[in-house]
């Protein structure tokens, strides 16, 4: 798990437990970890999510060919083609109990 996907689940499990009744938390992450997927583990945990907020972001030079091509065939993480070359959008979620 050399892009993530297990230190944030990690959070998620800890989640329903460390969130007050009303409470909110922010969660960042990239289009490599699965939006969908993320917010699937957080509904199984009894939390909903909604996106607040979006933007679209250069593929960092240290992040390109085989370890995005690795993530993308290991996971249903993603990439956005654009023109000539790749993107990644990173998203805020905000969660709380559902």
């Amino acid at each position: 798990d050399y892009w993530g996907r297990g230190l944030v689940d990690q959070v998620i499990a800890k989640l329903p437990r460390a969130l007050a009744a009303e409470g909110r938390a922010l969660l960042t992450l990239s289009s490599l970890l699965s939006r969908e997927r993320t917010v699937a583990l957080l509904a199984e945990a009894g939390l909903a999510a909604e996106v607040v907020a979006w933007e679209v972001d250069d593929l960092p030079d240290d992040q390109r060919g085989a370890h995005i091509a690795q993530i993308q065939q290991l996971s249903d993480g993603h990439t956005l083609p654009v023109g000539d070359g790749e993107v990644l959008v990173t998203y805020l979620l905000e969660v709380r109990h559902g």
